[in-house]
């Protein structure tokens, strides 16, 4: 039985509070220290915004700033990625989508070629108000490219078009825009103050960002190891490892040893799609009816 480890770290969260921070230093520079008396915080919601002038990020409401280090230790956000690193308080711009879209930027392999969804909650009129931006097409044409390699390399039901067609998506790269939740900002702290007596949200207990927790596990059916999205099917549902560089992709074969994108896709290949032979876990995030994958397990070697 799969215990997520983004699940493990929601519960870490919600749970009892635990170890503060006595002090925090910003990016600045500036020294924090908890009010007195002591208030605690917990956010679980879509991100609205990040601010890289301020080292902080927008969810339910709030604003939590990300600190350099709290009580001389560094802080970082788990479950992202910047060149092979959780992302910081230096590198909060990283999850911006502008620098998340294809050609933004591509530090963690040639199979992550950027993202196919914003980080960001939006509503559909937002979204078509700002759906000429230059990130927005980028994102959309590259889930248009996805869509079409599964299409090409496939010969199972996928991507059924009744459910597509009912949340208004197509293929087209500008489709008419629908509600994004966003990535998910999990996070819990204190509040601290400066010399000044301005307040910051902390997040001395810990900071998470996920794009969602979404699992299937059944038998392989299909494998398609050709195109710029290689991709398999397990079930009826199509899955293509993560392609957003600013979360990582962990593949975990017999006996959790880590494998290579392209030794899983060899591996996979090698199995010439054998449903009763294989089995796959996923766990990711799902866009247009495919799970772009975060954590594969398998016993593949």
């Amino acid at each position: 039985m799969v215990c997520s480890r983004l699940l493990l770290a929601s519960i870490a969260l919600a749970t009892a509070l635990q170890a503060q921070g006595t002090t925090a230093t910003l990016a600045d520079g500036r020294i924090l220290t908890p009010l007195d008396p002591i208030q605690h915080f917990i956010t679980e919601g879509p991100i609205t915004g990040v601010n890289t002038a301020t080292h902080s990020i927008q969810a339910q409401g709030l604003t939590v700033t990300i600190p350099a280090t709290v009580d001389g230790v560094p802080v970082s956000i788990a479950n992202t990625n910047f060149a092979g690193a959780p992302v910081s308080a230096a590198t909060l711009s990283a999850l911006l989508d502008a620098n998340a879209a294809p050609g933004g930027r591509d530090t963690d392999g040639a199979l992550k070629s950027g993202a196919v969804r914003s980080i960001f909650g939006s509503s559909k009129l937002q979204l078509e108000a700002t759906q000429d931006a230059p990130q927005s097409l980028s994102i959309r044409s590259q889930m248009s490219l996805v869509r079409s390699n599964i299409a090409a390399g496939h010969t199972v039901p996928v991507l059924p078009s009744e459910g597509i067609a009912a949340v208004g998506q197509t293929d087209d790269p500008l489709p008419n825009a629908f509600e994004y939740t966003g990535a998910t900002l999990k996070s819990a702290g204190q509040i601290y103050v400066d010399a000044q007596g301005n307040q910051f949200l902390i997040p001395d207990e810990g900071v998470v960002i996920e794009m969602a927790e979404n699992l299937v596990a059944v038998p392989l059916t299909s494998v398609s190891a050709t195109g710029a999205f290689p991709s398999f099917v397990i079930g009826e549902m199509p899955v293509v490892l993560n392609p957003d560089p600013r979360f990582p992709t962990t593949v975990l074969g017999l006996a959790g040893v880590e494998l290579a994108p392209q030794e899983f896709y060899s591996a996979l290949s090698a199995t010439g799609g054998n449903a009763a032979g294989v089995e796959i876990i996923a766990e990711g995030y799902v866009v247009d009816g495919v799970l772009f994958a975060t954590l594969i397990e398998s016993e593949l070697t």
